[in-house]
């Protein structure tokens, strides 16, 4: 590892992740700066409070994390969800990127878990291919009405799409 502008033996005690580089072991590996590696997958943690995150990991379920993460899905083709139950209630989670990926952390360490009746849980833009969804548990806390669909994609031939555990 190095650091810009820091000479060997020097004590730092902070750095900016732009500053610092990181080189993967192996032949052929180039080095990167620790902000691109961080950038490499998003996790919705990035883009949730304090509370949020605190909700989510104690599976309480009574806090709204779906414009959390909207603003993940918009901001990378690839985001992450720890492990926890995940409260969707004000908005559904789209997919609106070719190539996007919604992986959670395992069909039994995180749940998506719907909360209204008339909601869709997770919605997959028209024409989009290569997505995938994997991970997680979808449920639903209430019994769907009209338009309550799990996962909706109108209009959507979905090929070379990926729905696994």
């Amino acid at each position: 590892m190095s650091i810009r502008g820091i000479t060997a033996g020097s004590n730092v005690t902070s750095a900016a992740a732009s500053d610092v580089t990181f080189l993967q072991s192996g032949t052929g590996a180039v080095s990167r700066t620790v902000q691109a590696k961080e950038r490499d997958i998003v996790s919705v943690f990035d883009f949730m409070t304090t509370a949020q995150i605190a909700d989510v990991q104690a599976r309480t379920l009574l806090v709204d994390v779906s414009a959390a993460i909207n603003l993940a899905l918009a901001a990378s083709k690839s985001v992450y969800l720890p492990d926890g139950s995940y409260l969707l209630t004000a908005a559904t989670v789209a997919l609106t990127l070719q190539g996007q990926k919604l992986i959670g952390s395992g069909r039994t360490a995180c749940i998506l878990s719907q909360s209204t009746a008339a909601t869709k849980a997770i919605s997959i833009a028209t024409g989009l291919q290569n997505v995938e969804i994997s991970g997680f548990t979808l449920t639903r806390t209430t019994t769907a009405t009209a338009g309550g669909d799990g996962i909706g994609c109108e209009t959507v031939s979905i090929g070379q799409a990926k729905i696994r555990d």
